[in-house]
């Protein structure tokens, strides 16, 4: 069997070969090997980290680890790490040896590795320490050695021998399974591993190509219970079990990519089951043992919600929602990248197809077309209007939730000012906003075969925008921008089919002042700027990028955009 390596890499290991001995070992040349591609290299060497990183000073070497002398290297879109030749001796902690002794032989530096497979070493020939030839062949997952000091030396080797069979689709031999499976029965297997490095682990599992073998395998030898309590092959029914693992197989076959939202999604919605005959009212039981999973592992709070509402929600199909419910779904799953997630895992689940849930998709698309709020990014609202009105970071959640229920019930409309309105009354104690009307113009005009925008910045250095100012009580709309633009920046305009092109800016100036700014398309009549240094500290011409880039706010961005789309 051949293995193929760069030059680069042929290169670091000329130049360790030059002072010493020097191998690619393990996951790589097993990868190469299967014809999978791979950017991490590990080699192992007889030279010590200074002779290491001499041989290699043109590769700007790092000591990462002193204990085990291992060098780091990052190179274009490979990393490497060369680490000594070792013999590890004793049982320590379940993590580590109790005391390591650097050696020059391959063969007593392989009895320390964990698996057959990964015991290859490369340097221009491979050399199979421990016949993993044969065990790659027949893809299988074996112990070096005796598998229960393999395991005790270091238990995370139990969830790499899953992960290797989630990402290898390979099987575990059946002495290296037995082993697994009676050091499952202590309730403390992994207790002396961080739950950070644990779920890393577990979510390496769940997303392998063949992730739904490892799930099933990890319950059967009942490894899984470590994770998920309900999850005992001695007391879940095992039949119920199988049927997510199917599902699992589903998801991952119709699907290119699936992400850890989706995979949690389906192995908790019937976790809640008590057979798998249970159809109805088991939701909430299934979201109890997410919640224990989720406490367990300590998972970020938006983690918790998006993946508790697929949950909730996953048994959709077999109730009849009304509008409001659907309205209440949309709100719960944020945004239509999580909806697409939910009705995936509904079809999933429930071996349906896009016309078993077209009546549901239709209901949803009734409130789409009737331009009613459906998400809270719906909302006629943004979270710095709330934090202008001088409300604290941590309550702008809480109190948009508020507003879109009562959005939702209808008992507000979804407008900038009656929302502002009802938050002042109940959250300011019934504070009054005033009202400012204001008219400006998005100015542009040809040079050079480009479009060039006038763009301002007030008199004390704040926000750049758009020319624009207080209408007057005997003014129009259009008046006021022609007379703004003329003031601040001495540029005539006329406006631009005020009908086809008018846009409304709606924020909120602290304290308590909500203003509105209409905005037309206006062609300048000149070119030569003359600012009203009262007004304006700055007016230029910008292209179109430059405006973009130079507008302080997102919603003059998304104008300015709409304006150059109408241009052309």
């Amino acid at each position: 069997m051949e293995v193929l390596i760069d030059d680069d890499t042929r290169d670091i290991l000329y130049k360790l070969n030059e002072k010493g001995s020097a191998y690619i070992v393990g996951g790589y040349v097993r990868d190469t090997l299967l014809g999978i591609k791979s950017s991490d290299i590990d080699i192992v060497t007889n030279l010590d980290k200074i002779d290491i990183i001499e041989a290699l000073r043109g590769y700007n070497p790092v000591l990462s680890n002193d204990k085990y002398q291992i060098i780091t290297i990052k190179l274009k879109d490979k990393k490497y790490e060369i680490a000594r030749l070792r013999e590890d001796i004793g049982i320590s902690d379940g993590r580590n040896p109790q005391y390591i002794k650097f050696i020059d032989d391959i063969n007593k530096d392989s009895v320390r590795r964990d698996f057959t497979i990964n015991a290859f070493y490369y340097n221009k020939e491979l050399i199979d320490t421990q016949n993993g030839s044969y065990d790659l062949e027949n893809r299988l997952i074996r112990s070096i050695g005796d598998a229960s000091i393999r395991f005790s030396e270091d238990r995370l080797r139990i969830l790499r021998a899953f992960r290797f069979m989630s990402h290898l689709g390979f099987e575990l031999e059946e002495n290296t399974m037995l082993v697994i499976k009676n050091m499952a029965k202590d309730t403390s297997l992994f207790s002396s591993f961080s739950k950070e490095r644990l779920i890393s682990e577990f979510n390496k599992i769940l997303l392998g190509r063949y992730a739904y073998k490892a799930i099933e395998a990890m319950f059967n030898l009942n490894v899984l219970r470590h994770f998920i309590d309900i999850f005992n092959k001695n007391t879940f029914d095992n039949i119920l079990f199988l049927e997510i693992c199917k599902k699992y197989k589903k998801m991952q076959e119709s699907y290119r990519e699936i992400d850890i939202d989706m995979s949690y999604a389906l192995i908790f919605s019937f976790s809640g089951k008590k057979n798998i005959h249970t159809e109805r009212l088991y939701e909430n039981d299934s979201i109890e043992q997410y919640e224990k999973f989720r406490t367990k592992f300590t998972l970020n709070v938006s983690k918790k919600s998006i993946v508790k509402n697929l949950i909730y929600y996953h048994n959709l199909v077999n109730k009849k929602p009304s509008l409001i419910m659907l309205k209440r779904m949309l709100l719960d799953l944020v945004n239509n990248q999580n909806v697409c997630k939910l009705f995936n895992l509904i079809m999933i689940l429930f071996d349906l197809n896009i016309k078993d849930i077209q009546k549901l998709l239709y209901n949803i698309q009734i409130l789409y077309m009737a331009q009613e709020p459906v998400f809270l990014s719906s909302l006629d609202l943004d979270n710095v209007d709330l934090f202008n009105l001088g409300i604290e970071g941590k309550k702008i959640l809480g109190i948009k939730m508020d507003v879109f229920s009562k959005v939702l019930n209808g008992d507000l409309p979804n407008s900038k000012f009656e929302l502002l309105s009802y938050i002042t009354k109940k959250y300011l104690n019934n504070a009054q906003l005033k009202y400012e009307k204001s008219a400006g113009a998005i100015v542009y005009k040809k040079i050079n075969g480009k479009y060039m925008f006038l763009i301002i910045r007030g008199s004390n250095g704040g926000s750049f925008g758009f020319a624009k100012g207080h209408m007057e009580s005997d003014e129009c709309e259009e008046q006021t921008a022609i007379r703004e633009t003329k003031e601040e920046t001495n540029i005539d305009i006329a406006i631009r089919n005020s009908k086809a092109f008018r846009r409304t800016l709606k924020y909120v100036i602290y304290p308590n002042i909500y203003k509105e700014v209409t905005l037309f398309m206006a062609e300048a009549l000149s070119a030569d700027i003359k600012i009203d240094e009262h007004e304006l500290s700055k007016a230029q011409w910008l292209t179109y990028k430059q405006a973009k880039e130079a507008l302080t706010f997102l919603g003059q961005r998304n104008i300015l955009k709409e304006a150059m789309i109408y241009l052309y």
